[in-house]
């Protein structure tokens, strides 16, 4: 009976250490494609900070257009009175 019970103990072992490996095999995979998600995020912000700065000029380039559109207006306009 013992000499069972160990052969037994020794299958379970065995099981234990494939599913351990199957275990570290996915979470070597989980931590690689985590780290591949962290580098497209790091890219997409970097992408979004570009943008925001091109914005941001547009936008002052625009204000500016807007006041000498908006002072040429009011020349026409004390021109005519």
């Amino acid at each position: 009976n013992l000499s069972i019970v160990q052969t037994e103990i020794q299958r379970s072992q065995t099981h234990l250490q494939e599913w351990t490996s199957i275990g570290d095999m996915y979470l070597q995979s989980a931590t690689s494609y985590i780290s591949q998600a962290q580098g497209y995020v790091a890219e997409v912000n970097a992408r979004m900070q570009r943008e925001e700065q091109k914005y941001k000029w547009h936008q002052s380039q625009q204000a500016k257009l807007q006041a000498d559109y908006d002072k040429g207006l009011q020349a026409l306009i004390g021109a005519r009175a």
